[in-house]
């Protein structure tokens, strides 16, 4: 994406409707009445005003979540979400997306790192990019571009392209950014 497409894109910031508050962990407070009749309200008033998303970065908070959930019935669309689930164990299913939080057995560590890359964990991939540019790692360039081509979180789109310019250079990039 080219910086003079960024200009016209609106950061839309939606805060999560009216929880409840049970007696459980902060992080898993669903809800209220309230806010379950007021969240589907967001999504019709974001449509109607024309502000239909086409990537959403949600927290893992159950409320966030639900909220999310009920807006998208009001837009009457589906926007991917990002995963941004922080995992505190280092093996297994992620707590939100199920993928597998380790790498693969047997992968030198810039491969773990090159396959980090493409981990929903939002933290783990935009750590990984930006290693792999501080390492100068020449191989990963393919994945560092298909993170910069086809990536749905702008902050690891934008730890790659800085890391390919570290590899490579800016001169490659030349003709797509635009001053």
């Amino acid at each position: 994406m080219a910086v003079a497409d960024l200009t016209r894109r609106k950061l839309v910031l939606l805060r999560h409707a009216k929880s409840a508050w049970p007696d459980v962990p902060d992080h898993e407070r669903p809800l209220a009445r309230r806010g379950r009749r007021d969240a589907p309200v967001m999504g019709r008033w974001l449509r109607a005003a024309g502000y239909l998303p086409d990537q959403v970065l949600c927290s893992t908070a159950r409320r966030a979540r639900e909220t999310w959930q009920l807006v998208q019935a009001g837009l009457g669309s589906a926007p991917p979400a990002s995963c941004y689930a922080v995992n505190d164990h280092p093996s297994g299913p992620c707590d939100v997306c199920g993928e597998p939080v380790e790498a693969p057995a047997g992968l030198s560590w810039t491969g773990s790192l090159i396959w980090a890359l493409r981990h929903p964990d939002g933290d783990r991939a935009l750590l990984a990019a930006r290693t792999l540019g501080r390492l100068r790692a020449r191989e990963s360039v393919p994945a560092l571009r298909q993170a910069v081509k086809a990536g749905n979180d702008v902050y690891l789109r934008a730890a790659a392209l800085r890391s390919l310019i570290a590899i490579e250079g800016a001169e490659p990039r030349r003709g797509r950014i635009r001053r």
